[in-house]
């Protein structure tokens, strides 16, 4: 990747970056209090489950003769690109998400219910395959087309019988004004084609978080796959297996009760399982209750279930780990004692004894083996809390600690091929056969578990440019080793790759994450091993998406600025974001040519090869 000046400057001195943050939550802090005022109480009464209808501030945004939502927009589209006008390495304030074809930005969310302007990139749609299976879900949804046209299908769920599905598709058209309202259960939208782009204010909640996710094959309506409706559940059912293997006793109680409380099918059946084998007595008592529970869905499998699962033995293997932090010390520390230390002293892997120092308090932490276990357990006991178990990370990860964005502190679960929640949501799921490096340093130490295996590699990260099917000749194979119990390693930002393999067993890894605001600006990149070549940036970030969105939108501001930050921003992958973005909007075939055959000559190596191979899909697309 190419590090411009002001990015390789942020890398030694990040307080300008901490400075423009600093403004935009000032920005994000105002709005809320004076533009959210009616929409976030009604947004969570709504998730209680009151009609839009009643909801007078939610319902006028979805009505094409109110002027509600330019109100509640105008005010933070204007200041967030005014900020980002003035401090271009400025991050929007708002949660987002950012794929090839979608960019989303949260304006407000209540638990499981959330407010979404979304960004659909007509090119990018049209390089995906036509999807060939929908999901259907327990949700409630209010979609209104804001600017752009497209075509969808619409999927409608006549009947359901063993492992199949009734369907009917129909194709509809979206045009602006156009509101469009579905239940989850019954309907899906899969978006088929945009001319350009399409942004829609979206609205959803959850009618029921217990009921599981259903994805059906269009052609002939065949079950292909069935998890958890939220990652709450799969965390919850992580966990639960995770204290099973970790032999808690103590937490059988907790398990007893989600085993037969309302819930998620799969979730307390692994519940049952893992109460079983921690405590026979209250498991067994949990197991007759169930079995004898008319009308229970697991009324069934209790009735057969055997008295205890045990493991099947495994082979074990050693060994070398590539970039081992040799440090020996017994002594133990509390997590509180470890983070305490960290922010005395900081967390910066390129300086050897900040290494060193974090790497023995690691080591100390880790030494502990009970206070993952009863972390795991007060979140058990307060599971019914919405703030409990919510991390952007996904169900794997337990955030321990977050000090000052200098550094955080994490616990990974690595669950083995043959564990429920693998074989239901796959191994990417989980990062597992997904090759990639990390935009940030971070020491590792495994804690529980026999550990993952990963087939380990090298790059040179300043001579790719990042560019989709880009070929990385220094891509080189180190090794395949595994994170064994005790051992601690130190993964380099923009060095290392790693495609993680399951674990033997289930397993758990300690981690002490270096965090700069410059990072965010700095990409990682998923690789294809095969081909030996770059597959995909990774981490784009809140400000591309919000880029799309406004310019989507047909805001002047925002046009002006892509023009700008095409030509003129230091990062590379924001440049590609305003040019994206600027090519959404361009008439025709030939305007988007004309388009792209500038960007060609715009400076960057990586907008460069992107445009070359957007002008060659124009041309398939002519003949």
């Amino acid at each position: 990747m190419l590090i411009r000046p002001e990015l390789q400057a942020l890398r030694s001195n990040d307080a300008p970056q901490r400075d423009a943050q600093r403004a935009m939550s000032r920005i994000h802090q105002h709005w809320r209090e004076a533009h959210c005022g009616a929409i976030e109480p009604q947004l969570a009464r709504l998730a209680a489950g009151e009609a839009l209808d009643q909801l007078p501030a939610l319902a006028a945004l979805f009505d094409p003769a109110s002027d509600a939502l330019q109100r509640l927009l105008g005010p933070i589209l204007q200041s967030v690109l005014a900020q980002m006008a003035a401090e271009p390495i400025s991050l929007s304030p708002l949660r987002s998400s950012v794929s090839e074809v979608q960019a989303a930005i949260v304006l407000a969310r209540s638990g499981t219910t959330a407010l979404i302007l979304q960004h659909f990139d007509g090119a990018a749609l049209a390089r995906k395959a036509r999807p060939a299976s929908t999901s259907f879900l327990a949700t409630e949804t209010w979609e209104r087309v804001l600017a752009g046209s497209g075509t969808a299908l619409r999927v409608r769920m006549l009947g359901e019988g063993h492992n199949r599905a009734e369907l009917e598709c129909s194709q509809i058209g979206l045009t602006p004004g156009q509101v469009l309202h579905r239940l989850g259960r019954s309907e899906s939208v899969i978006l088929t084609a945009v001319p350009g782009s399409l942004v829609q204010l979206k609205l959803q909640r959850r009618i029921d978080c217990i009921e599981p996710v259903r994805e059906y094959r269009l052609v002939d309506g065949a079950l292909l796959h069935q998890s958890a409706a939220n990652l709450r559940d799969s965390r919850l059912e992580m966990t639960a297996t995770l204290l099973g293997r970790m032999k808690r006793r103590d937490a059988a109680p907790l398990l007893a009760a989600m085993a037969e409380e309302r819930g998620a099918a799969s979730l307390r059946w692994q519940a049952l399982r893992e109460c079983l084998g921690l405590d026979t007595a209250i498991g067994f008592r949990t197991l007759c209750d169930i079995a004898a529970r008319a009308g229970d869905p697991l009324q069934a499998p209790a009735a057969a279930l055997p008295a205890i699962d045990e493991d099947a033995p495994r082979t074990e293997r050693t060994c070398p780990m590539p970039r081992v932090i040799e440090l020996e010390d017994s002594r133990t520390a509390s997590l509180a004692e470890c983070v305490d230390a960290l922010s005395a002293k900081g967390f910066d892997p390129g300086e050897e004894d900040s290494l060193l120092h974090a790497a023995g308090w690691l080591r100390r932490l880790g030494n502990d083996d009970a206070f993952l276990g009863d972390i795991l357990i007060e979140e058990l006991a307060h599971r019914h809390r919405e703030d409990v178990l919510d991390n952007v990370y996904g169900p794997q990860v337990v955030m321990l600690a977050l000090r000052g964005g200098e550094f955080f502190v994490r616990a990974n679960i690595w669950p083995a091929a043959e564990d429920h929640l693998v074989r239901a949501s796959g191994g990417p799921s989980f990062v597992l056969g997904t090759p990639h490096d990390h935009n940030f340093s971070f020491l590792t130490l495994g804690y529980f578990g026999p550990g993952y295996w990963s087939d380990y590699y090298e790059f040179d990260y300043g001579d790719v440019a990042g560019y989709r099917g880009e070929p990385v000749p220094s891509l080189r194979f180190v090794e395949r080793s595994r994170l064994e119990p005790g051992k601690l390693m130190l993964y380099r930002a923009h060095v290392d790759v790693h495609s993680q393999l399951p674990a033997d067993a289930l397993s758990v890894s300690l981690n002490i994450v270096q965090s700069t605001a410059a990072q965010h600006w700095l990409d990682q990149y998923r690789f294809d091993l095969d081909q030996r070549s770059i597959a995909a940036i990774l981490s784009p970030g809140p400000s591309e998406a919000f880029l799309k969105v406004a310019v989507g939108l047909g805001s002047d501001e925002a046009l002006d600025l892509a023009h700008r930050f095409a030509r003129r921003h230091p990062s590379d992958r924001m440049r590609l974001a305003a040019w994206d973005a600027l090519a959404a909007q361009a008439g025709d075939v030939a305007d988007r040519d004309a388009l792209w055959r500038d960007a060609e000559q715009s400076g960057s190596r990586l907008v460069a090869m992107e445009a070359k191979a957007r002008r060659a899909e124009l041309a398939v697309n002519r003949s």
